[in-house]
């Protein structure tokens, strides 16, 4: 079979001829040197894997049999390291530099053992098709891609950089597929997704996530809205580059380029055919809003924020503009509050003398000294917010995505409260090792609230006031827990000694943690 096309840009090991006794080719004894891992050890497990996947790798061995032990392998794989996610690490009793490295070394596992699947497809790109069935090659196709995939969502839970190459790998594998016409063969013997995968299939549900803003994302919401697009992904059309509208929601992809697709509004370079295509989504975000509006709670918010995601990817509401300043934050609701009812400690935290690199403070109160504020620089400002850069090892508490956040900025406008109040939209380690976040303020002067639903069907928890701003045309709004949200129709509301009843009218901000609303009084 002749090429019809002159390279296939894949990065995998060199191979050798010899044979290493130390990997395992019985496919029986790698199943149980595998079952009898310390999976309850992370970093050791991990450890593990690599030793025994690097030199399985560097074997030279026939495409059938390489195909059969890397399914044993991927089988162990789907078991033992989805459990790792961010959460599972987050528990782990080691400092946040090592738990960040152990997350970049289970990202790489998935990139080697896809380097595995990747040397089949190279044999037959090699060999013009010879010793390669296209059935093995279909497979490897396919579990190349996901496991690349995997890699890729692990960087977006963990708020990672993904690892180089991923993006033009996955171009390079759909397009290998696509010239051979495998990409729309059905895989039955692949179970775990919400219909009969094929290449395109994937293909479409990974460049989905990665245009509907991952980073803005919690590890959480970054796998249920993955998993929520394997149900929609049919809807989205792959065209020619050529069909690139910029007035509607559809996204170029060139092969040869290592970056998720961008949408057309922003596209400079015109490709022919078989250079790149576009993804049209605006039947997916269609198809979630219809969704969207069958579903209640948690999974109403999730579908409409994932079509507004697809549907408005460009729009971008403020200038932003440079700026070098350092501003301090706080992390957390029980840190605002603190320095709302005690603003005199905003200044005492931020001019503590320090002696032998401890911060000594002369505060009032012993919960003082559980609340303090880090120091962040500012890359770009808007009327809405701030792009930052943190030192992680700086950072008293890890940020999450969605959570609460004060600044003390002085320069900020107008200045109604020495802490002006936001949510952490985004975060994501950068390469030079800072830790960036894209944070969102909340206007208006900001008061503690106690609420609770009107019925008692749930605890009083605390929130924040913003009153009205008739000159901004702004009015009262409540930031409450969200897991108030949908436990009745009316709530109780202590603010300034004084109780009210409450009934919420329109959101206009909502995070996992958090839900911003306006609100009318009742009687």
């Amino acid at each position: 079979m002749p090429h019809d096309t002159d390279f296939l840009l894949l990065s995998t090991p060199t191979q050798h001829a010899a044979r290493n006794p130390a990997v395992e080719l019985n496919p029986r004894r790698l199943r149980q040197w595998l079952f009898d891992l310390p999976i309850m050890n992370v970093p050791e497990t991990v450890r593990q894997l690599d030793a025994r996947i690097r030199p399985f790798n560097e074997m030279a061995l026939d495409a059938d049999e390489r195909l059969k032990l890397l399914e044993v392998l991927f089988e162990a794989f789907d078991e033992i390291l989805f459990s790792y996610d961010d959460l599972r690490l987050s528990m782990l009793p080691i400092r946040p530099d090592e738990r960040r490295a152990l997350a970049q070394d289970i990202m790489w596992l998935y990139l080697q053992l896809a380097a595995g699947y990747k040397l089949i497809v190279l044999a037959h790109f090699d060999n013009d098709g010879r010793g390669v069935r296209d059935s093995t090659l279909v497979m490897a196709l396919f579990r190349a891609m996901e496991l690349l995939a995997h890699a890729l969502l692990y960087a977006y839970r963990a708020h990672e950089t993904p690892p180089p190459l991923t993006y033009l790998e996955l171009y390079q594998l759909y397009h290998y597929a696509r010239r051979r016409k495998l990409h729309q063969q059905r895989l039955r013997q692949i179970r775990g997704y919400a219909a009969t995968p094929t290449v395109e299939r994937l293909f479409k549900q990974v460049m989905l996530l990665s245009i509907a803003d991952p980073y803005h994302m919690s590890g959480q919401a970054v796998f249920e809205n993955f998993l929520l697009l394997d149900t929609v992904c049919d809807a989205a059309e792959i065209t020619s580059p050529e069909d690139c509208p910029a007035d509607r929601p559809a996204f170029r992809f060139a092969y040869a380029e290592d970056a998720p697709p961008i949408h057309c509004a922003f596209a400079r370079e015109t490709l022919v055919p078989d250079e790149g295509g576009v993804l049209q989504v605006e039947n997916v975000a269609e198809r979630l809003r219809s969704l969207a509006a069958e579903a209640s709670g948690h999974d109403a918010q999730l579908l409409t924020d994932l079509a507004r995601r697809l549907g408005n990817p460009q729009e971008r509401r403020d200038a932003r503009r440079a700026d070098a300043r350092t501003i301090h934050l706080t992390a957390g609701l029980p840190a605002v509050l603190h320095f709302l009812a005690r603003p005199e400690h905003i200044e005492q935290v931020m001019e503590a003398e320090v002696h032998a690199g401890i911060a000594v403070m002369d505060l009032d109160s012993p919960e003082a000294a559980d609340c303090t504020l880090f120091p962040c620089h500012i890359r770009n400002i808007s009327a809405r917010g701030y792009l930052l850069a943190c030192d992680p090892h700086a950072l008293p508490v890890e940020p999450v995505v969605g959570d609460v956040i004060g600044v003390v900025d002085p320069e900020r406008t107008p200045a109604t409260s020495p802490l002006h109040v936001g949510l952490i939209r985004w975060l994501k380690q950068a390469d030079d090792g800072q830790l960036h976040l894209g944070v969102e303020i909340v206007p208006g002067h900001p008061r503690p609230i106690r609420i609770h639903p009107a019925n008692g069907s749930q605890e009083t928890r605390d929130g924040l006031h913003f009153a009205v701003d008739r000159e901004a045309g702004r009015p009262a709004r409540l930031l409450m827990p969200s897991a108030l949200q949908n436990s009745d129709e009316r709530f109780r509301v202590h603010i300034a000694d004084k109780d009210y009843t409450i009934a919420p009218r329109r959101t206009l901000l909502a995070t996992e943690q958090w839900v911003l609303m306006t609100f009318s009084l009742q009687s």
